[in-house]
């Protein structure tokens, strides 16, 4: 990440090489003049650059727009056709009346009832605080209808097709009012009524069409808010939920069929179909916006081309809004396959499968977590879990809160349980009185009882499933009081003191005749004093042969060898490989041994696996081979009292990864480590924040401190991990580099 153009940097000077043909000897221009023509190109660059963002920009904001719209606001017919329609429906509407005391039973029985979805017509819900996934009627192809008690019957034809003409048209010619389910909420003068939701399958390719009501009595048509310039309730949705109403008939809450409901939902596509592009798209354009904007000040500097820059950004938000869908879609699958008596599956479905989802998108996506949805600052009650289960428990934990909010929403849009619909406490509703009156013995529930009572309701399993989902939330919380906030000690009998450096030298003036190797020389000879472990960033310096390399390392050598530090010396090499990769270079980090007895001075090295895309991919080679480890032996402290040497020189394990490693779960070490180097360079104060949290976390899954030392524009450094405390921060350094820090911790020592 050194450079985000992929240029290669040479030791004599960190400025890109650029090559000007030189000019005749006729011609006899000044240097001045050459200045001002180099000056001039790059005026021109920089107004084409932005010329042609603009131009992309306001190229995919046009196309977001339109598809937006056309999603959104669909074709609506005129008020004449509305007016035609509604005559149209009322007298087929009264032809079919009365259809659920015409049934007939269906063929072999309720053990011969099969349903697919391709036989799926017309299917309706009821969402009340007790019953959220309540069932009222289904409509299968040929002729096949299940009422509200679970009962699976025949319609005669005309009945049959009758139902769905009506449902179709409804859903088909009622305008949209911008709510979830195209809910229209009647006006009543208390809360808590039941929402009906009908749900049609339409056209070819078949998709499937919702429209719901809240409140719906029969009688009340007032709405509680206008949609448009409609101020009551389009009469085709009234007749159609009082055709469908007859299906509950004698229904009685604790008396249905519920295998027979639950193979019915099973087959029910879900509100939001990743399968179904007027679906799914508008959806992933508002997330893949949303996504680039919230980063656009990061992701417009991550390449050389702020246009690629953003529609990398983009594609990246689109691809995880796609996956989420899916997981949505894999959820609301199990969920309706699930049976009843095993809610506590149903609502461990998606924190699972989210944990599962990105733990696949973390093992394929080349930037790994960067990017993922679940925070990774916030979460200390939980960070106790991740020497356990690694992050996939931050993953479940956060799923499992959105699925306990969302049941807390739903009940906050509904009502709360004490305040239930009518039909579920026992008190009859306003239609139902309203039969009574006129003799009609049509009830939406169970035949009220002579008194009305105010029994309260009940809990139901699904309630008590959330319920218990936040106790165990809560409960995985509870460790984290039994642990200290603070960082280990750094002077105990149970810990090594360990004094770690960043080195970050001054900013090389453009005519300086130091290298960028003298300056980080002179920089670890500064800081040597007070450390024992020294780390130079990511790309600190670049070799062109293997004759510079070596000259650099015997350099580094007797540093070390002077001043009794290990450095950790992070550079950038030629592949050494014929070809087109002969032209690539790889990024490496060389950990040089102090003592002047051994022939070679590499404790160990490393080199980058994980590629920047884009910026670092098409310049640098990946390496296969996985973070080496190596123990080395710390001296006593000069200050340290003699009677307490005895247990000195103490041994650490070190072990390195560099930058955008960290967004992938660490391979399986041959030792654990104490300490992690972890030399990087960012672009961004938020990447750099994001992936210091990444590191945090990986040193808490192997239990090690992680060394981060970051060389970028707005760099964050210190020391994370394990023993760091609840933010798994030792030091933090925000700037633009020139400014190197030390860092004394304790390591455990057993």
């Amino acid at each position: 990440m050194k450079s985000k153009s992929g240029m290669q940097l040479d030791v004599e000077s960190q400025r890109p090489r650029i090559t000007i043909k030189s000019l005749s000897p006729s011609s006899h221009h000044s240097s001045s003049s050459l200045g001002d023509l180099v000056e001039k190109h790059q005026r021109t660059h920089f107004r084409y650059t932005i010329v042609a963002t603009s131009r992309l920009c306001l190229a995919a904001l046009v196309l977001v727009t339109s598809l937006l719209f056309y999603f959104r606001y669909p074709f609506r017919p005129s008020p004449h056709m509305q007016q035609q329609t509604a005559v149209q429906a009322a007298s087929a509407s009264h032809a079919i009346a009365g259809w659920h005391d015409r049934l007939q039973a269906f063929p072999g029985g309720r053990e011969d009832f099969r349903p697919e979805r391709k036989d799926l017509a017309v299917v309706q819900f009821r969402s009340t605080p007790v019953q959220p996934e309540g069932f009222t009627f289904a409509l299968f192809a040929p002729n096949v209808v299940v009422d509200a008690r679970g009962v699976v019957s025949t319609l005669s034809k005309e009945d049959w097709q009758g139902l769905v003409d009506v449902a179709r048209r409804a859903v088909e010619d009622t305008p949209q009012t911008g709510e979830v389910g195209n809910q229209w909420r009647i006006k009543h003068e208390r809360t808590s009524y039941p929402i009906d939701s009908l749900k049609v399958v339409v056209g070819k390719p078949k998709e499937v069409k919702e429209v719901s009501v809240y409140g719906f009595d029969g009688t009340h048509v007032e709405l509680e808010k206008p949609v448009g310039e409609i101020t009551a309730l389009p009469t085709a949705l009234k007749e159609v939920f009082e055709l469908v109403g007859e299906a509950r008939d004698g229904y009685r809450r604790g008396h249905e069929d519920v295998e027979i409901m639950e193979r019915v939902k099973a087959v029910v596509p879900p509100a939001v179909d990743a399968a179904n592009p007027k679906q799914a798209i508008p959806l992933i354009l508002n997330l893949a916006l949303g996504s680039t904007l919230s980063a656009i000040s990061a992701s417009s500097t991550a390449l050389s081309s702020p246009a690629t820059s953003l529609i990398f950004s983009f594609a990246r938000g689109a691809l995880f809004a796609s996956l989420t869908l899916i997981v949505l879609g894999m959820r609301y699958t199990l969920t309706r396959t699930i049976p009843s008596s095993q809610s506590w599956l149903k609502v461990a479905a998606f924190p699972a499968l989210w944990a599962l989802a990105w733990a696949v998108i973390t093992k394929t996506s080349p930037l790994g977590r960067l990017g993922s949805w679940t925070p990774l600052v916030g979460d200390e009650a939980y960070r106790w879990t991740r020497p356990f289960i690694g992050l996939a428990g931050a993953d479940f934990v956060t799923a499992g809160w959105a699925e306990v909010g969302a049941a807390v929403a739903g009940m906050w849009i509904q009502g709360s349980a004490e305040e239930e619909d009518d039909e579920e406490v026992g008190r009859p509703t306003e239609r139902q009185a309203l039969n009574v009156e006129q003799g009609e013995g049509r009830y939406y529930g169970s035949t009220p009882p002579p008194q009305p009572t105010y029994n309260k309701p009940r809990p139901t399993r699904s309630n008590s499933t959330i319920l218990t989902l936040t106790v165990l939330l809560f409960f995985l919380s509870l460790p984290s009081y039994h642990t200290s906030p603070l960082p280990l000690p750094t002077y105990s009998g149970s810990t090594t003191p360990l004094s770690v450096a960043c080195v970050l030298p001054p900013h090389r003036s453009p005519n300086s005749p130091k290298t960028p190797l003298d300056l980080y020389i002179m920089e670890t000879r500064a800081v040597a004093p007070r450390a024992k472990i020294v780390l130079w960033p990511e790309g600190a310096v670049s070799f062109r042969t293997t004759e510079e390399r070596k000259q650099a390392i015997e350099l580094v050598k007797n540093t070390t060898v002077g001043n009794k530090v290990w450095i950790g010396m992070s550079f950038e090499e030629p592949a050494g490989e014929g070809g087109h990769r002969g032209k690539l270079v790889r990024n490496g980090m060389a950990l040089i041994s102090p003592d002047p007895k051994v022939k070679e001075p590499i404790v160990f090295e490393y080199f980058k696996r994980n590629l920047v895309p884009i910026a670092e991919s098409f310049s640098q080679l990946a390496s296969s081979n996985d973070p080496p480890t190596s123990t080395i032996g710390l001296p006593a402290p000069p200050s340290l009292p003699k009677p307490e040497t005895h247990t000195w020189p103490r041994d650490i394990t070190l072990s390195t990864s560099i930058c955008l490693d960290f967004t992938q779960p660490f391979p399986r070490l041959p030792s654990h480590p104490d300490l992690i180097l972890a030399p990087a360079r960012t672009w961004h104060p938020s990447v750099g924040l994001a992936m210091a949290s990444l590191a945090a976390a990986r040193g808490d899954e192997l239990g090690a401190s992680v060394l981060w030392c970051d060389g970028g524009s707005g760099a964050v450094g210190g020391v994370y991990g394990y023993g760091r405390g609840a933010g798994g921060l030792l030091v933090e350094e925000v700037g633009n580099g020139g400014r190197s820090w030390v860092a004394t911790f304790g390591v455990p020592y057993e």
